[in-house]
């Protein structure tokens, strides 16, 4: 909750600084108690479900063996959750291009080998365009012959979020179903 500023209560104890704009010239009016119960019970609604997720989300269990795990810069995890989705606000949403490609290389739901593979897709087409038998997504991050390294970030690892945000930037192909444009056309 972004104000720690009080709720009503109750109708006869408002004493006009809880966080309710007053729907009346009185603060205790009864549907300015309501809305204020109201949103009481959906902040800690949003308060409980946030932790709820937390738990759930260290689970390796629940996450899946396919989910990338990224770090921050910080070293702590990056843990897609509502308003404060550290993906979204990382990629700015400058691109849903972007956005959609970082989330498909992820969820590890990227047309590669190993996708092709898992789905019984494209014939058990798994080569990499390098050589390499067996296309994974942790290959494509790491591959510097077919694959353009990041520049930006400076962590050359590729569970950083800034690195696969940088990675995916370079190159635009990649977790791509279809052909990325060429850059200037209009």
């Amino acid at each position: 909750m972004a104000s720690q500023l009080p709720l009503c209560t109750s109708p006869r104890d408002c004493s006009g600084t809880c966080t309710i704009k007053h729907t009346s010239t009185q603060p205790n009016s009864k549907s300015h108690w309501a809305h204020a119960q109201l949103h009481h019970l959906t902040a800690f609604a949003a308060l409980s479900c946030g932790t709820s997720w937390n738990v759930l989300f260290q689970d390796p269990e629940y996450r899946g063996r396919n989910f990338l795990q990224l770090k921050m810069v910080d070293g702590a995890i990056a843990q897609p959750r509502g308003k404060d989705n550290p993906w979204v606000d990382f990629v700015n949403m400058s691109s849903p291009q972007l956005y959609a490609r970082m989330c498909r290389c992820i969820l590890n739901h990227t047309p590669i080998g190993s996708y092709y593979s898992r789905f019984n897709l494209n014939n058990g087409h798994t080569l990499c365009p390098c050589g390499c038998p067996w296309e994974t997504r942790m290959h494509i991050l790491t591959c510097k012959r077919t694959y353009c390294p990041p520049r930006t970030c400076k962590l050359r690892q590729p569970t950083m979020l800034c690195y696969l945000h940088s990675f995916l930037e370079m190159n635009p192909k990649v977790s791509a179903f279809c052909s990325a444009p060429l850059a200037g056309v209009s």
